[in-house]
């Protein structure tokens, strides 16, 4: 793959965290790590282990630690990586038992946590949990939380808080299911505790198997933070994605749609092969979207708004504003209702009510009847309206053969897909441009168009078709 041809990507603005020497976040490389399958306990066998790794190209090695025992052995391995000349930061995976993390912290750059094993309901089965409760369980896992919040803080240690879907508490599970937003809320409130602690060396990951769940996770999250001010690291993966060329297509299924939406700063490719096979194929991934992540822009939501009968979708990637946009041949006689409910917007809450704020439509006399609402018309059919809620939309499937010799001010930039000039007016009327994208060939060929869309704010609406 090569990433010579991809359009920028924005990414999540996660802020610094330093692992060892190698921080992540931020506008550093995406990180690639793997982790060891040996027996803990026998020290010259994962450091042989860690030494493959790190030689194939990983960033960081992570070393299992289920025990005490092995939590002491970090020491011996680490100092066993230094003197083969390896600096690289070491992760001790923490399994059940937490306080096993705070004696690993001690040798280790990093520790992984998983928020189940902080909450433990003291009610076998219990289905419904009270605010009391849910405080006193919290109050509990702060209490845990707190010595090794010291300690990571005396070593320069950093925290993973690693939660999987089959792993969370009771409680969250009587609230939530064992659902991606169960996964998000498990993990939002220890980011919460870690910020009462005044702790910010935190890295973030929502695993499953699942790639759809684990992206659902990843972007709710993502979300979820945006909302509270919070901008940590996220790790991504599939965990138990198999081994050969199953393992690599599911594990770039779930971890290539996430960094398309620029969420990832490190990753694994979690096989069931020797784990140093894994860093060639995580190489490759994060090689391709490296160049692609922008470091000058910021991170801007997006959302669809709108679903057509082909299946296609209608982004506003530069709006600042959430914009919904119906088509009006669906609503018909009830523009005049300002609410309605959209089933192509509304599948899982059908109860909700939306406020349009577009109407897409081919009829501009609609527009003129109802000039309290706004519309977007394709500029081939405008019949030279004056009207001022309008933003006109220019169709690149109609771009070679309409007439822009009678517009003015026209706008002129090519698209590198076939070197195609379009001319875009810019007169009284403003204006969006569309653009229909098919495969992963025709995506890679619209920087120009991006970039040129972006520069002169002029809205860009991308159509996805799935055939």
């Amino acid at each position: 793959m090569s990433s010579g041809n991809l359009p920028f990507i924005t990414r999540f603005p996660s802020h610094d965290v330093q692992i060892g020497e190698i921080p992540m976040g931020s506008n550093h490389p995406i990180r690639l790590q793997s982790m060891t399958n040996t027996n803990t306990l026998n020290v010259q066998a994962t450091i042989e282990q860690c030494i493959r790794i790190l030689n194939a190209g990983a960033d960081y090695v992570r070393i299992s630690a289920p025990t005490m025992q092995a939590a002491h052995k970090l020491k011996e391995i680490k100092s066993g990586l230094i003197a083969a000349g390896f600096n690289n930061p070491v992760i001790a995976d923490i399994h059940f038992n937490p306080d096993v993390a705070l004696e690993a912290a001690k040798y280790v750059e990093k520790i992984r946590i998983n928020p189940g094993n902080y909450i433990r309901s003291s009610a076998k089965n219990k289905i419904h949990f009270n605010e009391a409760e849910t405080k006193a369980e919290l109050e509990i896992a702060r209490k845990k939380l707190k010595p090794l919040v010291d300690i990571c803080k005396e070593n320069g240690t950093a925290i993973r808080i690693g939660t999987n879907m089959g792993s969370l508490s009771a409680r969250i599970v009587s609230h939530y299911g064992n659902t991606p937003q169960g996964m998000v809320m498990a993990t939002f409130e220890f980011l919460e505790l870690f910020r009462e602690l005044d702790f910010n060396n935190l890295v973030v990951s929502l695993k499953a198997s699942k790639p759809l769940v684990m992206v659902q996770a990843y972007e709710a999250m993502v979300e979820k933070m945006l909302e509270s001010n919070m901008k940590y690291p996220l790790h991504i993966g599939i965990t138990e994605a198999g081994d050969g060329e199953n393992g690599r297509i599911k594990s770039a299924l779930g971890i290539c749609t996430l960094l398309n939406k620029g969420i990832g700063d490190t990753l694994r490719v979690s096989l069931t092969e020797p784990p140093e096979d894994e860093i060639p194929f995580a190489r490759k991934i994060s090689s391709f979207y490296q160049n692609a992540f922008s470091q000058k822009n910021t991170f801007q939501k997006y959302h669809i708004r709108k679903l057509d009968d082909q299946g296609s979708e209608i982004f506003f990637p530069f709006s600042k504003i959430k914009a919904v946009v119906v088509e009006s041949e669906k609503i018909k006689d009830n523009l005049s209702s300002a609410n309605f409910t959209h089933p192509g917007v509304l599948e899982k809450n059908p109860e909700d009510k939306l406020i349009a704020d577009y109407f897409y439509t081919n009829d501009s006399s609609l527009a003129e009847k109802n000039k309290d609402k706004n519309f977007i018309i394709s500029l081939n059919k405008l019949k030279n309206t004056k009207v001022k809620n309008i933003i006109s939309l220019v169709d690149a499937d109609i771009i070679e053969r309409y007439d822009f010799e009678s517009e003015k001010s026209l706008l002129q930039f090519s698209c590198t897909n076939d070197d195609i000039i379009f001319k875009l007016t810019t007169d009284s009327k403003p204006l969006a441009v569309v653009t229909y994208i098919r495969n992963c060939e025709e995506t890679c060929n619209l920087q120009n168009l991006v970039n040129i869309c972006q520069s002169n704010k002029i809205p860009l609406i991308l159509r996805k078709r799935f055939c």
